[in-house]
């Protein structure tokens, strides 16, 4: 699992968190992007992987 903040210029927004993983499993790839914090989107992805 990769968690990357970056910045996008052009937004209002000071940085976006990317978190990209592989489920092993199913060899799915996923990518969730936003102004959340890191700690928010590593919730909602293990929502995802359940």
């Amino acid at each position: 699992m990769t968690v990357a903040p970056t910045s996008i210029p052009g937004l209002q927004f000071k940085s976006i968190s990317i978190l990209v993983w592989t489920d092993s499993d199913s060899g799915l790839n996923y990518c969730l992007r936003g102004t959340l914090d890191q700690k928010t989107l590593i919730r909602m992805a293990e929502q995802i992987a359940k």
